[in-house]
């Protein structure tokens, strides 16, 4: 059986945040492409 990794356990951030954020990470959830400005910007918004 697979276990899951929390996300502290591969990856470290680039800014100081709370471990709650980093352990969320998700490695099916992050492609490494980048997101326009219209989209973050909608995000934003929400």
């Amino acid at each position: 059986m697979s276990r899951l990794l929390r996300g502290s356990e591969v990856r470290r951030a680039d800014h100081l945040i709370d471990k709650l954020f980093t352990d969320r990470w998700s490695p099916r959830a992050m492609t490494g492409e980048a997101i326009n400005r219209q989209e973050l910007m909608v995000l934003f918004e929400a």
